[in-house]
C-alpha cells in the first residue's frame, strides 16, 4: 500500500473515529465535568454539533499523520495507538482550543479530574484508530487495493 493510500485511510478512519470518540465522548465528558462542578449540564444541538465536528476534524488530522507514519512506530497496534493518544492529549493539554479554555473558567479545582477524563478519551481514540486502521489495512491488502 502506498504512502498516500495509507495517509488517506488514516484520514478517513480518524474522521469517523474522531467524531464518535473525541466528539461524542468529549460531549459526555463535558457533562460529567459540569455535574462535578455542581452545574446543571445543558445540551444544545448547535453545541453538540460543534463538539462532534471539532472531534472529527482533530481525528482526521491525527489519522492522516498516524496513517502515514504508523509503519515506523515501534510496537504492536495497541502500543502505537496508546502513543498516538498520549501525543494527542499532550498537544491538546498544552494548546487547548479557545472553547475548552472558556468552558474551564471557574472549574480550576477540577483540573485533575478534567485532565484525567480527557486523557482517557484521547488514549481510547488512539487505540481505536490504530485497531481500525490495522484491520482495514489487512483487509485491503488481501484484496490488493
Amino acid at each position: 500500500m502506498s504512502l498516500v493510500k495509507k495517509a488517506l485511510l488514516g484520514l478517513l478512519c480518524g474522521l469517523i473515529t474522531g467524531a464518535v470518540i473525541l466528539g461524542a465522548g468529549g460531549r459526555i465528558v463535558m457533562s460529567v465535568i459540569a455535574l462535578l462542578g455542581n452545574v446543571t449540564p445543558t445540551w444544545s444541538l448547535g453545541g453538540s454539533v460543534e463538539v462532534i465536528v471539532f472531534g472529527a476534524l482533530v481525528g482526521a488530522v491525527v489519522g492522516l499523520v498516524y496513517g502515514a507514519v504508523r509503519a515506523y512506530l515501534p510496537g504492536s497496534s495497541l502500543v502505537k495507538g496508546v502513543l498516538a493518544g498520549l501525543l494527542l492529549f499532550g498537544v491538546m493539554a498544552l494548546l487547548p482550543p479557545p472553547s475548552a479554555r472558556s468552558a474551564m473558567a471557574g472549574f480550576d479545582d477540577l483540573l485533575l479530574p478534567v485532565l484525567s477524563m480527557f486523557g482517557v478519551i484521547c488514549v481510547l481514540f488512539g487505540v481505536a484508530l490504530a485497531m481500525i486502521i490495522g484491520f482495514l489495512k489487512r483487509r485491503l491488502e488481501r484484496k490488493k487495493i
